[in-house]
């Protein structure tokens, strides 16, 4: 098959490559309507060029010229018009914050929410013990604002089915759900389950968005849940008559928008019978399965099926589409026999795959499913002439029009690459396994095994970029579990149909549960870390490489066509390699990154060299920490696999929380810590896995230097460890002498050429005292430093004005949480660090301008920019 003989196929990569140019030069101004208006006079001319010169004109009589440049106009209409789409999605995605700005209103004071409880469901984690709780917001009001505390996280919605405002709310006071199945009968007053009205009262406040290189973005992650403001909810009552106080101060909002959708109900009404009949256990795979709900899933699940490559099975896609139209293709030859039989049936089929793609949320892989049955199935009941890859094509290209940035969401990468492989390699794989292998079991099995092999083959680079991982038990996993879903999706769709009959045969629910336990036992088994193979995130030349070999290996391209492609692979890989070697041969800056990872330090410094040290590792908390949200996910971005040396100022918890899940997925060289007491779990496993790992291990004291990678110089301040705690190092010595394990912190001055950097840990003022006492005869100005690291997060225990006096920084960064309960920084310190530096412009807050880049060449800061500006 020529490309030439797929015009979709054409259309959407010229989409693609308009959509792409706009991702990375976005367009502001009067550039996109002047665009907008060029793209539709060319979609004027081209529907001119069809109706009217085509048609009353041979081009034949126009010679090749016309022809040549009509074609190139067509082309380039159509990569406008994927660049005038991604441009407009631009402007919409700004003017939905724009049109969101109402709740900031909001933030003024605590508002009243009158509503009905919508759905009820557990946590991600599961193990916290608390539930998720959905409302319906009927009303809102103002109450003046009041200092409880607050049980809870809310998050206001706009619900883009149906229209209507909810709220999420989460809190440890929202786990007081009954156990009994008849929830009408055992409820009491105060609890909360699905059909009540409830009273709220909530304190608002914006979603911060994670700008760490390579990180999970939670804001955007909101924004495209419809979720725009997120807070805390104070208060609830849920014996409350919404309907008696629907009038008054409140503003009711049932004015605005209609009821929940009828497919909203049915969605609810198929999550609440698979929470009734099926176990505990099987229930939150099967919501995922069936619908793509993935809410109620652990953590800890999804890991294991991202694994053990059974991702996709929750993912839904092409897979349960195929065997939700099953009985519609079995029936499919009848309607051809009637006369409307072809619009009936293709009306049948389209409503169908709406209604699914409606309940699972629209996602990527249901609608490239949906949209490639629905032109499958026009083709066959019309008799219409088809090719799979134009059908791929054409669905991709409608999806990308209606939403232009789904062509950047990983989703809709590899739903359409594994079906593009898929398509171009296993017909020929399939027909070779046959000649290979003469036993028809054998080569059934091997047939299975290689759909997984091929898709994982060709998709690599993305599972590189997006996962940093590539599973290698896929191909037993998915034997071992594809051949059940075939049983189980229909016979869920049956139970779940017809429950209240189904109850009469008992076995039936348990043999499903019994098949749920299979496949979850197969995802733990084949998802341990062990059978994982990490991958760096790739480079372009990587990715153009990788391409190019698949594409020019085609089985079923002939000789002279493979050789064309081959000459066009090596002009773009010489392309690709020529801006890879000019990168490479470019003066490296040295790098510091002050990342955000709350309330806490994680500082990553990079030489001209590459070699790469970490100072402290951010925050822990149950179910998560800066190690894995921040640290790797960063560390894969940058494609770094080694750190040089990794440096703890002191064992609290907002120091060392991701030091554990960086030890277990990178190599460390050394780990300097100080040599302090301080018992938690966390420290333990520390511990435990740097004897385990035999990393070397190093306890800087006051006084001592040394010099990293042959370019940084680094003196260590404090702490000034007294003798005995070496001598006699007993607990009870070790608990005398640090009362205060923040005063055990490392206190560090970094050194590069001219410029130099303060760390000061958490050390308090006394520590900050002795250091300036011990420096003040000996060398009064060997403090002053170009950048200084406020010390515990800019509290007022820390930073005194002297210590900031003698440091003298041209530039201060303080790494803090926003809206931390400590209220830090402290405005005083705020305030002396604004004096000391010149310009409030000169300090830096993570909370504020989330990770940090300063750029030096030993000579000066060349530049200080947050990265989320870059």
């Amino acid at each position: 098959m020529q490309f030439s003989e797929l015009p979709a196929l054409r259309v959407a990569f010229l989409i693609s490559a308009g959509i792409l140019t706009l991702h990375v030069w976005p367009v502001e101004g009067v550039i996109l309507p002047f665009l907008v208006l060029i793209t539709l006079f060319l979609l004027g001319f081209q529907f001119l060029d069809a109706v009217w010169v085509r048609t009353k004109c041979s081009l034949s009589t126009h010679g090749w010229l016309y022809p040549t440049a009509v074609n190139w106009v067509w082309m380039l209409t159509v990569y406008l018009t994927g660049a005038s789409v991604m441009g407009l999605a631009q402007i919409k995605k700004v003017e939905e914050r724009r049109r969101h700005n109402w709740t900031e209103w909001a933030f003024a004071e605590d508002l009243q929410i009158l509503g009905t409880i919508s759905a009820v469901r557990e946590t991600a984690s599961g193990s916290s013990g608390q539930k998720i709780v959905e409302i319906r917001i009927d009303s809102i009001g103002f109450t003046s604002r009041k200092t409880e505390k607050a049980p809870g996280l809310v998050r206001w919605r706009r619900f883009q089915t149906g229209g209507r405002f909810t709220l999420e709310a989460l809190g440890p006071t929202l786990n007081a759900l009954p156990e009994a199945e008849d929830s009408a009968q055992s409820i009491g007053e105060g609890l909360l389950v699905e059909g009540r009205e409830i009273k709220a009262i909530i304190r608002l406040y914006p979603a911060k968005a994670n700008d760490n290189p390579g990180g999970f973005n939670y804001r955007e992650w909101l924004e495209k849940q419809g979720l725009y403001v997120q807070g805390i909810i104070l208060s609830y009552d849920v014996s409350y008559a919404v309907s008696a106080e629907s009038s008054g101060h409140f503003h009711s909002l049932k004015q605005w928008v209609p009821n929940l959708s009828w497919i909203s109900q049915l969605r609810q009404g198929i999550l609440q019978r698979l929470d009734t009949h099926f176990s505990k256990e099987a229930a939150p795979f099967l919501k995922a399965f069936l619908i793509g709900d993935k809410r109620s899933l652990e953590a800890e699940v999804k890991e294991a099926f991202s694994r053990a490559g059974l991702s996709h099975i929750m993912a839904v896609s092409g897979l349960h589409v195929g065997f939700l139209l099953t009985p519609f293709w079995i029936c499919l030859p009848m309607f051809r026999r009637w006369k409307y039989g072809p619009v009936i049936g293709l009306v049948l089929l389209s409503s169908l795959m709406w209604i699914y793609a409606s309940l699972t949320g629209f996602s990527t892989s249901v609608n490239r499913a949906s949209l490639m049955a629905v032109l499958l199935g026009f083709g066959s009941l019309f008799s219409k002439s088809r090719n799979s890859m134009n059908q791929m094509a054409a669905a991709a290209t409608g999806i990308l029009v209606i939403s232009p940035k789904e062509l950047l969401e990983p989703g809709f990468q590899l739903s359409f690459g594994a079906v593009t492989m898929l398509l171009l390699w296993m017909p020929a794989t399939q027909q070779r396994i046959e000649r290979v292998i003469p036993y028809r079991w054998v080569t059934s099995i091997v047939q299975v095994m290689s759909v997984t092999m091929v898709v994982q083959t060709g998709l690599t680079p993305i599972l590189a970029y997006w996962f940093g991982e590539l599973s290698l038990m896929a191909p037993i996993s998915n034997l071992l579990v594809v051949p059940i879903l075939s049983f189980l999706m229909p016979m869920t769709i049956i139970l779940v149909g017809f429950a209240p009959l189904a109850e009469g045969v008992p076995w039936v629910f348990q043999l499903m549960n019994g098949m749920v336990k299979w496949i979850l036992f197969v995802s733990e088994q084949a998802g341990q870390e062990d059978f994982a193979m990490r991958l760096l995130k790739p480079s372009l030349t990587a990715v153009l490489t990788w391409i190019g070999l698949l594409w020019t290996a085609l089985p079923s391209m002939e000789v002279r066509d493979r050789w064309k492609r081959i000459r066009t692979v090596l002009i773009l890989l010489l392309i690709s390699g020529t801006m890879d070697l000019t990168e490479l041969w470019r003066p490296k800056p040295f790098r510091l990154v002050v990342l955000d990872v709350g309330q806490g330090d994680a500082l990553f410094f990079q030489t001209p060299a590459g070699k790469n040290y970490l100072v402290d590792t951010g925050t822990w908390s149950p179910g998560w920490n800066s190690g894995r949200g921040v640290l790797l996910p960063f560390f894969k971005q940058e494609r770094i696999e080694r750190i040089h040396g990794l440096f703890l100022t002191h064992p609290h918890a907002d120091h060392v929380g991701g030091a554990p899940e960086l030890l277990s997925h990178v190599q460390i060289d050394t780990v300097y810590r100080p040599y302090a007491l301080y018992e938690s779990e966390l420290n333990r496993e520390l511990d435990s896995l740097i004897w385990m790992k035999r990393i070397p291990e190093r306890n800087p004291k006051a006084g001592e230097s040394f010099l990293l990678g042959g370019e940084i110089q680094v003196f260590i301040l404090s702490p000034n460890v007294p003798k005995s705690t070496f001598s006699n190092p007993s607990r009870a010595t070790r608990q005398r002498e640090m009362q205060n394990v923040n005063d055990a912190s490392l206190v560090m001055k970094w050194m590069y050429g001219e410029v130099s950097f303060m760390l000061t840990g958490d050390a308090e003022s006394g520590i900050e005292q002795e250091i300036m006492e011990r420096f003040e005869s000996e060398a009064p100005n060997w403090l002053v430093s170009t950048v200084l690291k406020v010390g515990h997060h800019g509290s007022k225990t820390s930073s005194t004005s002297a210590f900031i006096e003698a440091v003298s920084p041209q530039t201060a960064i303080v790494s803090v949480s926003y809206r931390n309960r400590y209220r830090h920084p402290h405005k005083e310190i705020s305030e002396r660090l604004t004096s000391a530096t010149g310009s409030a412009k000169n300090v830096y807050f993570t909370s504020l301008d989330g990770p940090i880049l300063l750029l030096s060449d030993s000579k000066k800061i060349r530049k200080i920019v947050p990265l989320k500006e870059r």
